[in-house]
């Protein structure tokens, strides 16, 4: 990346680069059997609050002996009301 910029965001976080660039980078979005298309979700740990937030997901799984897959994690994430607030939180912060 770093002979693609010079922007230190870009270095750090390298996919922001990559799909704010699609004409350089091939994309595609794969689905995920049985769950449904969404950009309501962040499961990424970028930030302090996306730290915290794995924590207690993770925490929910071990609690309630969950299989930790996508097919699990997802459906488990959409039904925590505080956790997808939260998400779309950090979702329109770091689109700023």
């Amino acid at each position: 990346m770093a002979t693609l910029t010079d922007n230190s965001f870009y270095h750090e976080h390298v996919t922001n680069y990559i799909y704010g660039n699609p004409k350089h980078f091939n994309i595609a979005w794969l689905p995920l059997a049985g769950i449904e298309e969404g950009d309501d979700i962040r499961l990424t740990i970028d930030t302090a609050a996306d730290f915290s937030m794995a924590q207690e997901i993770y925490a929910e799984v071990l609690r309630t002996k969950t299989t930790f897959t996508a097919q699990t994690i997802i459906p488990m994430v959409r039904k925590n009301t505080l956790w997808t607030q939260a998400m779309r939180t950090e979702i329109l912060q770091n689109k700023k």
